[in-house]
Formats: structure tokens, sequence, C-alpha cells
């Protein structure tokens, strides 16, 4: 039993928009996926801030109470100047690795990935287009081609 070719185009159009949307599910997957990861990463990066920002203040404390130990002239004021050196190089060490790790979280930038919801907004106003359009296929009217007035003539 034959359908017509409308139909059969109209089927044809349903299971290819459906493929497409199962590729764009997919896709809203991984997008989910590397959000989940994104956000995992960035909890940790704050962690990571947090901790050497707390490195820093310690080491400057140290700084500080050796600075006042030397002022006050107990121990040995070498030792003193060295323990106050390695704690400089030290700090000098966790502000690179902070400025370094500041500059990888402000390069990922949250705003820039399309949420699901944005996503399944396109996937609607898609499928809407496709259908208004095939609705304005159908009701068109078809219109016959007519021969040019020479070729019927020449019949008679």
């Amino acid at each position: 039993m034959a359908q017509p070719a409308s139909v059969g185009a109209l089927l044809g159009e349903v299971s290819s928009l459906n493929s497409k949307i199962q590729v764009i599910a997919q896709r809203m997957k991984i997008i989910e996926k590397n959000e989940q990861i994104i956000g995992k990463t960035l909890v940790s990066h704050n962690k990571m801030l947090k901790d050497l920002e707390k490195a820093i203040a310690e080491a400057a404390t140290t700084k500080q109470v050796a600075a006042t130990a030397s002022a006050a002239g107990a121990g040995n004021a070498a030792e003193l100047q060295r323990l106050v050196d390695q704690n400089q190089k030290e700090l000098s060490k966790l502000r690179g690795v902070v400025d370094e790790t500041k500059y990888i979280v402000n390069q990922m930038n949250p705003v820039a990935y399309v949420t699901v919801d944005q996503v399944n907004d396109l996937i609607d106003e898609k499928i809407d287009r496709a259908l208004e359009l095939e609705e304005r296929k159908r009701a068109a009217p078809v219109r016959r081609r007519r021969r040019p007035r020479d070729e019927y003539e020449e019949d008679y």
C-alpha cells in the first residue's frame, strides 16, 4: 500500500529531526558532564587559593616573629637572618603559585557556557519552525505549470 508523497516526506523529515534531537541530547549530556567537571575544578582551585593564602599569612607572621626576635637581640643573628631569607624565598614561591592559580581561575568564564534550559528552548524553537514550515507547505495550493501558448497552438 503506497503512501502519498507528502506523508512519506513528512515521515522522512520527522525521522531526520528525531536523529538530530538525539544528537543534541547527547551533546547536552556532554555539556552537563563538562559543567560538573568545571564546577569541581573551580571548587578545588578555590580551596587551593585559600590554602595558599593561609600559608602566605603564616609565612608573613613567621617573618614578623623573626624580625622581632632579631630586634630584641635574642639568639644568633645570623641564624635568624637565614630563617628570614628562607621564609622570604618560600613566600615568593607561594605568591607565584597563587598568581598562577588566580590566572587559571580567571580564564574560566562560566558565562560562556550554555545552560540546559537554553538548549531546550533552542530545540523547541527549531521544532516549531519546522512544523510551521511543513504546515505552510501543506496549506499552499498546488500550482500547475501551464504550457506556453506556442506549444499548444502548433498542435492545431
